[in-house]
């Protein structure tokens, strides 16, 4: 198929059929099949979008703007939340079907371009963040898309490339910082490889309009910034310093940290899977081609393209638990080399090679079936326990008990006040928020959710940066609550009295309700905050 395409002059026809055919099917899943809640990240977005800004507090404006767009289409539940993101899906597998177009020879491009998208389509972490609407899936598209345009003006000559990386960079710092990590490989790349560097007359200038682009990504969230105490800064920082949202922990030992960094590097592995085995054993066989001694800087760009990205969150991993996702841009690029390598050779692909393009696809498709409905997978003997379906289902039991607990009437407002629920995490007040507060919440008590963490001593929240979510609000003082979370003693230096009003039916994570009565304000005794 593929060189029949070639020979009509269609070099891109197979890819964007496969990938036209595969985000009409997201789509459909996510208008009216999806059967998981909004997660935690997702509902705190939805939040954002309900408020927007310049920037916030561990982000920049991108996903609040996505998200907007998506509820104004489809009004205020969870397809609207997530109509973008099989789009962004779309844009990441494109890219990378692009990139490794470049790497491939001319008369097999048509081929790298297909199986490029292929790989991306099926990893298994690209294929969660196309149907649920977090961070990643937006950076990992942008990522793909600077990679593309940097080879296209570093190595082919491209004049306009240079404004396609910087748009790229800049629209992904929109969404997150560690964009700056794929510029800084780009750097290297163009210092170590500059011999085999490839650039028109004048690139100069076109650079500058790079560098343009790629700063008013960022302007919007350096302005927001200034202005706020540097918190995106200073939460970053919190990753190295080992701090966390519970506040300072104990310095960890040798033993812990080398358990942190192994962790970090399996973690790698395994969401890079067959495509990551695929592109390190690609990288090899297209640096070894004499022959095709141009290309080498085109992979090698690829492969420097992650290695500041996994170095830092490496040296990160030394200091605290790094989470798998944060470091997926590093990926990118050997997708990209999976994709050239496994087209390459055609059907003379070596025996190896081929029984890795068909495990990606068997890996690719069963993994992608299971997301579907991992509740169902969940059920499996043995299997099932490894399956985090709470955590794509809990929002509505949250909600469901935090209504029962409404229905007390020690809890209901005083005067005009609407009735108050804290909790210890700024995910879970987002669920129960988004379930209480949205249009997806019918028969449902309104109420104003916060989180109480910037009141219990420990870092601040998004939730006190807005007014009508800050908990430290004196018109809050005396009033009634519905407690989610933490310890009956970290809230009763809140409250007056505080009574247990029961588990939460469906909590994967066991936690209670409490009704508070008297709400005196926070406590800054952070030991007795944690928990």
């Amino acid at each position: 198929m593929g060189r029949s395409l070639e020979s009509h002059g269609r070099p891109w026809r197979a890819a964007l059929v496969l990938v036209a055919v595969v985000t009409a099917l997201r789509l459909a899943y996510v208008l009216w099949l999806c059967p998981y809640a909004l997660i935690e990240d997702e509902a705190y977005y939805w939040l954002w979008s309900r408020h927007l800004d310049w920037s916030y507090a561990t982000k920049g404006p991108g996903i609040a703007l996505t998200i907007a767009g998506g509820l104004a289409l489809l009004g205020d539940g969870e397809a609207g939340v997530r109509l973008a993101a099989p789009a962004w899906g779309a844009a990441l597998a494109l890219c990378v079907a692009g990139v490794a177009g470049e790497l491939a020879p001319a008369e097999t491009s048509g081929r790298a371009r297909f199986w490029g998208a292929a790989i991306a389509v099926l990893a298994a972490p690209l294929q969660a963040m196309a149907v649920l609407m977090l961070i990643d899936g937006p950076v990992l598209a942008c990522w793909a898309g600077a990679m593309w345009a940097a080879v296209r003006a570093m190595h082919r000559g491209g004049r306009v490339a240079w404004l396609g990386l910087g748009a790229a960079i800049g629209v992904g710092m929109l969404f997150k910082p560690v964009m700056l990590l794929l510029a800084v490989g780009l750097v290297v790349h163009a210092a170590a490889s500059r011999r085999r560097l490839s650039l028109a007359p004048g690139w100069g200038w076109w650079l500058v309009g790079c560098v343009a682009l790629g700063a008013m990504g960022a302007a919007p969230i350096l302005v927001w910034n200034a202005r706020h105490e540097w918190m995106t800064l200073t939460h970053l920082l919190g990753h190295v310093g080992g701090g966390s949202e519970a506040g300072a922990a104990p310095t960890p030992g040798i033993d812990r940290r080398l358990a942190w960094m192994g962790e970090y590097v399996g973690l790698q592995v395994v969401l890079g899977g067959v495509g990551l085995v695929m592109g390190v054993l690609g990288a090899k066989a297209l640096l070894g081609r004499r022959e095709d001694s141009a290309s080498r800087g085109r992979v090698w760009l690829c492969v420097w393209s992650g290695v500041p990205v996994y170095t830092v969150y490496l040296a990160v991993s030394a200091f605290t638990r790094v989470e798998g996702n944060w470091a997926l841009g590093g990926l990118i690029g050997w997708l990209a080399l999976a994709g050239a390598w496994g087209a390459s050779a055609g059907d003379r692909l070596s025996g190896p090679g081929r029984h890795l393009r068909r495990a990606a696809v068997l890996v690719g498709v069963v993994c992608g079936l299971g997301m579907l409905r991992l509740d169902l997978v969940a059920r499996v003997p043995v299997v099932g326990r490894l399956i985090p379906v709470g955590r794509l289902m809990v929002g509505p039991s949250l909600a469901d008990g935090v209504q029962r607990v409404l229905e007390d009437e020690r809890v209901a407002g005083i005067g005009d006040a609407p009735a108050l629920v804290l909790t210890d995490h700024y995910g879970s007040a987002s669920q129960i928020s988004f379930y209480l507060n949205s249009g997806a919440a019918p028969n449902r008590t309104p109420a104003r959710v916060t989180c109480a963490t910037g009141v219990m001593g420990r870092p601040p929240t998004q939730f006190d940066l807005w007014p009508d979510t800050r908990a430290d609000d004196e018109r809050l003082l005396g009033l009634p609550a519905v407690l989610i979370g933490s310890r009956a003693e970290v809230w009763a230096t809140m409250f007056t009295s505080v009574h247990d009003a029961g588990p939460i039916t469906g909590d994967h994570k066991g936690r209670r309700a409490f009704i508070g009565i008297g709400y005196r304000g926070g406590t800054q005794d952070t030991e007795a905050a944690g928990g």
